[in-house]
């Protein structure tokens, strides 16, 4: 398993860099064992062999309580002109984190770029559209005004 979360944050990473992504953040699980830690390990290697900026003060993790998952996508949306690109590892997050988007007139991919790290039924219905590691699809564009 851990060759197949290595392998899937650099081909990640390496896409973002690819597609004009230069500075990430990572919202994670509080709970920060297990996949979400080697998330965390292998995101700070990936993008130091990149090339790409990871600031440690852009990288949180939130519980599963939905307000205190709100306050964590607030303060990422206060500080969204740092980052181009968020991985968020929980569904439910990246579903919180979307409709914030949308409230604060940003869109994904053009303003904040959002990846996923496992595809669930909501990720399939969630619009705007957004990146999971395994979709074959990329947003035709990288950020902008970034």
């Amino acid at each position: 398993m851990d060759a197949d979360v290595s392998q899937i944050i650099n081909n990640t990473v390496l896409h973002l860099k690819e597609n004009g992504y230069e500075r990430l953040a990572l919202l994670g699980r509080k709970s920060f064992v297990g996949v979400d830690q080697r998330i965390h390990t292998e995101m700070v290697k990936a993008c130091t062999r990149h090339g790409l900026q990871f600031d440690p003060s852009l990288h949180l993790s939130s519980s599963w309580h939905k307000e205190e998952q709100q306050s964590v996508i607030d303060y990422f949306i206060r500080r969204r002109d740092d980052f181009d690109a968020i991985f968020i590892t929980e569904t439910a997050a990246r579903l919180q984190f979307a409709l914030s988007i949308l409230k604060h007139n940003l869109s994904i991919p053009h303003d904040i770029a959002v990846v996923g790290y496992m595809d669930s039924s909501v990720d399939e219905l969630m619009q705007p559209p957004h990146y999971r590691h395994s979709n074959s699809g990329w947003p035709p564009h990288g950020p902008s005004g970034h």
